[in-house]
C-alpha cells in the first residue's frame, strides 16, 4: 500500500514538473526574456504600473513617523524621569528644612531651660 502511495506522489511530481516547465515555454511567462520595447499605444489600463493619488512613500513615510514616535516617547520618558527627580530633590530639600528647624527649635528649648535653671 505504502509503495503504491509512494508511486502516485512521484507520478504526481512528474505530472506537476512537466505542466511547470511547459508553462515557461508560454510566450506570455517568458516577457523579460523578450527584448522587444514596450509600445505605449497597445497598452491597455491593465498595464498601469502607477496612479495618480498612489502612496508611493508609504514605506518611508510609515519608517519616519514610527522614528518620530520612538523619539517623542523617549523625550516623554526623559522628562518624566526629571520631573521625578525633581520631586525628589524637593522633597529631600524639605526634610532637610525640617530637621534643621527642629535642631534649632530644639536648641532655644534648651537654651531657655538652662536660663530657667540658672
Amino acid at each position: 500500500h505504502e509503495e503504491r502511495m509512494k508511486e502516485e506522489r512521484m507520478r504526481s511530481l512528474q505530472d506537476l514538473r512537466k505542466t511547470l516547465d511547459e508553462q515557461v515555454k508560454q510566450p506570455k511567462n517568458n516577457a523579460l526574456a523578450k527584448d522587444d520595447p514596450l509600445d505605449l499605444e497597445a497598452c491597455g489600463p491593465a498595464s498601469l504600473q502607477r496612479f495618480s493619488g498612489e502612496d508611493n512613500l508609504h514605506n518611508d513615510r510609515k519608517k519616519i513617523q514610527q522614528d518620530q514616535v520612538k523619539y517623542w516617547c523617549a523625550e516623554y520618558a526623559l522628562e518624566k524621569k526629571k520631573a521625578l527627580e525633581d520631586e525628589r530633590r524637593r522633597k529631600q530639600e524639605y526634610a532637610q528644612f525640617v530637621l534643621e528647624q527642629d535642631r534649632i527649635r530644639a536648641q532655644m528649648e534648651n537654651g531657655a531651660k538652662r536660663r530657667k535653671e540658672e
